[in-house]
């Protein structure tokens, strides 16, 4: 019983860190870093003529990162309903 307890919590303590752990720099290396680091150096004004390369590399990485947030707020529910189904059950059999 209490092995099946600490399973949940470690599965959520994982799905809480694959939501969590997605924002900011972490997920900046990879994917948006080096959009970010092309972006910076651009003057105001007219929009540069490779705009669309960079733009569309920035826009990707976010959404891959928000893809991997969604599945681990999917996956962290599913572990608290899981916890919660079976201690209901533990305590009708009782």
């Amino acid at each position: 019983m209490k092995g099946d307890r600490n399973a949940c919590l470690g599965s959520e303590r994982i799905c809480a860190d694959i939501v969590t752990g997605l924002e900011g720099p972490p997920t900046d290396g990879p994917l948006v870093a080096p959009a970010n680091a092309v972006l910076a150096t651009w003057q105001t004004g007219l929009i540069p003529a490779d705009f669309d390369v960079f733009g569309m590399r920035w826009e990707t990485g976010h959404m891959i990162v928000a893809a991997f947030k969604l599945c681990g707020f999917v996956l962290l529910r599913l572990a608290i309903a899981g916890r919660s189904l079976n201690g209901a059950e533990q305590k009708s059999s009782r």
